[in-house]
């Protein structure tokens, strides 16, 4: 009787006030825009510079994005079992401190090795333990039903990173130096991003007095989550035929989309399309993203998201036909951003299907050894592409491979097996 009174005033209760969980939401979404944003898209902005200040190659500093993202991958596994059992807020918190130390000390950096181990030490852990990892796990902890359009929403941080961040921080550089826009960055993640992720977080609605999706099922008693989230064994994950399915398809759609970003404009040139032009397609491509994002996610709350997952593979592959034939800039543009909203859709399925096929007890765990399997896939277009061009003088052949991608893709959907009842829901 207690407990079906205590849930019915928390229902209530919930329902006077707009739901905490888009409050989560939108957190998250900042928390990604600068765990991102930070790393993978404002990076090249500081190789001219910090590559005539320590007299450095090109080689040199731009292998600080490589490590960046190897060390953030490797992390991920032991991450996912400490955001399992323990604090999300906390680890949050703690990541924004790194990469708020991390920027600050890099603004002091006096020799190109200094920066390399701070890249890797401070800032790739921060910004793991701030990033998407840890924001998708509390999307998924505070939603059920809408979780699909609340993770579309929290992972536009990704897109916003790369949209806000350049522009401010080239401007930055010009202003004050690329040491003065360290020290920017580092005060604004430390007296703004961390304060509100600190003071603001919670791990899960019952730490609010809430329900999920703020309705009138309440979260497992803490006893049944607590055995939930320690009865799960490294095996159980990679015994699961999902989790080959989600990653190799995922896999392959970020194989796709690293080779596009990687070579696009000098594939482009080959086309007489000029850096300018090849910029816009990235641009729209990128755009075009965003509302992928949004309408999958939505979507995803209504459809099977495995159909929703094969649309997308389908529409992509037939839409990067445009890019073995550029008759113009325009043809470009617009199969830049088509292709860009297919493209919006693989992060919100991906963490979708996860939760669906894992729960919320195993998100983070799978989440974490799935970004291993994710990593070589992502990783190899960008030497693999240049090693192609080196002996053919051309890019138009990786392209012609990458849409081998595609039909791959779509055949490790047919690994994902989605069970009728979210295991541990």
């Amino acid at each position: 009787m207690d407990v079906k009174t205590g849930s019915r005033d928390a229902g209530v209760s919930s329902k006077s006030q707009p739901f905490y969980g888009w409050r989560i939401v939108g957190l998250t979404t900042l928390a990604q825009l600068f765990a991102v944003g930070c790393t993978s898209y404002i990076f090249g902005i500081y190789v001219e510079p910090i590559a005539a200040e320590f007299d450095a190659s090109r080689f040199v500093v731009t292998s600080g994005m490589a490590a960046i993202l190897l060390s953030m991958t490797l992390i991920a596994p032991l991450l996912g079992h400490w955001l399992d059992k323990h604090s999300i807020r906390n680890t949050m918190a703690m990541g924004a401190l790194l990469m708020g130390l991390g920027f600050a000390c890099l603004s002091q950096a006096t020799a190109i090795w200094q920066m390399g181990f701070v890249l890797i030490s401070a800032i790739a852990v921060g910004a793991a333990m701030l990033g998407p990892l840890p924001s998708s796990k509390l999307v998924t902890n505070w939603f059920s039903a809408r979780r699909g359009r609340a993770l579309g929403i929290s992972t536009l941080g990704t897109s916003l990173g790369g949209f806000i961040l350049p522009p401010v921080v080239a401007w930055l550089i010009i202003s004050i130096g690329w040491r003065g826009s360290f020290i920017c960055l580092s005060l604004f993640i430390l007296f703004v991003v961390l304060p509100l992720v600190f003071f603001t977080v919670f791990d899960k609605p019952r730490d609010k007095g809430l329900l999920v999706d703020g309705g009138a099922v309440g979260d497992l008693p803490q006893a049944v989550e607590d055995a939930a989230a320690q009865d799960v064994s490294i095996s159980a994950i990679l015994a699961n035929p999902s989790f080959w399915g989600i990653g190799l398809c995922v896999g392959c759609l970020s194989s796709a989309g690293a080779i596009l970003l990687t070579h696009f404009a000098s594939y482009a040139l080959e086309f007489d399309i000029t850096l300018t032009g090849a910029a816009m397609v990235i641009s729209f491509y990128s755009m075009m993203a965003m509302v992928g994002k949004l309408g999958f996610g939505y979507l995803a709350d209504i459809y099977d998201k495995r159909v929703l997952l094969r649309i997308a593979i389908t529409w992509n592959s037939l839409w990067w036909i445009t890019f073995l034939n550029p008759h113009s800039l325009h043809v470009m543009i617009a199969g830049g951003a088509i292709l860009g909203l297919g493209t919006g859709a693989t992060m919100p399925l991906w963490n979708a299907l996860v939760a669906s096929c894992f729960g919320r007890m195993m998100f983070a765990r799978a989440m974490g050894y799935m970004g291993l399997l994710v990593l070589p896939l992502t990783l190899i277009p960008m030497p693999l592409g240049g090693f192609i061009f080196d002996h053919t003088g051309s890019y138009f052949l990786v392209f012609q491979l990458a849409l081998l991608l595609f039909p791959l893709a779509f055949i490790a959907t047919f690994l994902i097996q989605i069970p009728q009842r979210e295991p541990s829901g």
